[in-house]
């Protein structure tokens, strides 16, 4: 005998009591895959490129710290790092420091080329003031020139005032900071020099960082003519 079932129109035979008897659903455990270790996949040396940028910075640091038993950099080399060899301001700057001497020398860089020396030799605040004088003394002898060439009963004399009025508007002021340039140099070049020495790092990075403190920047200049450009620009087409 057999149980039938009716789906829609359609008859199924199934087995004596299959429809009574409950049915045995057996459920069985699934095992989960245990999480990899981490540490199974862990490299157990740092690699190569790891080891080598920590080797060279270890190296890099060793190598700059200066040895107990290497000499002090002296002055004259220093001085000398700063501004070149060649140049015969080291030994006017100790003069001057020893008061041999009342002033640093004559700059006939500055004389030529005014506030600009001090642009490239990166000193911004004593070109910015170098600047300010030598415009001051120029408008104040051109206007006393005016002046006079303009007040009643005026007679010219042997010697124009137009010549005057350079040599005390232009001659004087650039005669003034041409002098001035060697000891405001001198100064920034000790601040420098004693500021890397308290680096504490051998001589060889010690003269490179000197070098680089002393040396010019030919783009400051380039850059405040640029600007220079730009505001006539926009002033003539205002």
């Amino acid at each position: 005998m057999s149980d039938r079932i009716k789906v829609g129109d359609v008859y199924f035979e199934l087995p004596k009591g299959a429809l009574g008897r409950p049915m045995k659903v057996v459920a069985e455990k699934t095992e989960l895959p245990q999480a990899l270790d981490p540490v199974a996949f862990a490299p157990s040396t740092p690699d190569l490129l790891t080891q080598y940028f920590t080797h060279s910075a270890t190296v890099e640091k060793h190598e700059s710290v200066r040895p107990a038993s290497e000499p002090e950099l002296d002055q004259m080399t220093a001085l000398q790092t700063f501004v070149g060899v060649k140049s015969t301001l080291p030994k006017k700057w100790l003069e001057y420091a020893d008061g041999k001497r009342k002033h640093g020398g004559f700059n006939i860089w500055t004389f030529v080329f005014g506030f600009y020396w001090f642009v490239y030799n990166k000193m911004y605040g004593k070109a910015t003031i170098s600047a300010i004088f030598e415009l001051f003394m120029l408008l104040l002898a051109l206007g006393t020139v005016g002046e006079i060439i303009q007040s009643p009963g005026y007679q010219p004399s042997g010697v124009p005032l137009e010549l005057l009025a350079v040599l005390f508007g232009f001659v004087l002021p650039r005669l003034v900071i041409a002098y001035w340039a060697n000891i405001a140099l001198y100064r920034k070049a000790t601040r420098e020099i004693g500021k890397i020495r308290s680096f504490k790092v051998n001589k060889q990075r010690t003269l490179s960082m000197i070098a680089s403190a002393g040396a010019g920047s030919l783009g400051s200049v380039i850059f405040l003519n640029i600007a220079f450009f730009i505001i006539r620009f926009v002033f003539n087409n205002s």
